[in-house]
């Protein structure tokens, strides 16, 4: 229902009044679902260009509150949120190096050490790396960095993740894609962009 009602809004000409309900729905509502609705909202708002100014800071300062709070289950979609907050490619440098930290943080929530590895990009590589492999991390986690070892790794990640893929289905159905994604990467390399 809520979710429907915010799209709904969406449309209205001017979004300041949806933004600010947003904003204090993420930060103040009793219930994580409808935090969450708001943060992903928020998120529609700002890449759509209708989110910017004095409250759009406000909201990104918030947004870095949340992130670094240890027990907001809002966490993971906060640092996803900052990680896009300027736009592809220019996200504050300290907000992947963050969002690694928040991945590494055992005593977080599952969920959020998931969606923080996706926020990390690249910078995740190195941790993706030691969490896919390491047998005491659950299996989400393990599955989220082989993912990140399948967007970001390279061909010598390919034994790794032929033992993954061996060692139980659950983690093979990760390590298949990564290793098909790589291989189909260094078959297809992207040029490099030229600079004047």
């Amino acid at each position: 229902f809520f979710n429907s009602a915010f799209n709904l809004l969406h449309k209205s000409p001017d979004p300041l009044p949806l933004a600010r309900l947003l904003h204090r729905l993420a930060l103040e509502d009793e219930h994580p679902t409808m935090r969450l609705y708001a943060l992903q909202h928020i998120g529609v708002l700002r890449a759509s260009g209708r989110l910017t100014g004095e409250l759009a800071d406000q909201i990104a300062a918030d947004l870095q509150a949340i992130a670094t709070a240890p027990d907001n289950p809002s966490a993971g979609t906060a640092i996803t949120l900052l990680a896009q907050w300027h736009g592809e490619g220019t996200a504050d440098p300290q907000v992947p190096a963050r969002a690694v930290e928040i991945a590494a943080d055992t005593s977080r929530p599952i969920d959020v050490r998931v969606t923080a590895l996706h926020a990390a990009g690249p910078v995740a590589l190195p941790l993706a790396r030691t969490l896919a492999t390491d047998s005491a991390q659950p299996v989400m986690v393990r599955k989220a960095s082989i993912a990140a070892i399948g967007r970001y790794g390279a061909a010598d990640d390919f034994t790794a993740l032929e033992t993954l893929a061996s060692e139980n289905s659950r983690l093979a159905q990760a390590a298949t894609p990564a290793l098909q994604a790589i291989r189909t990467r260094l078959a297809n390399p992207t040029p490099k962009k030229l600079t004047p």
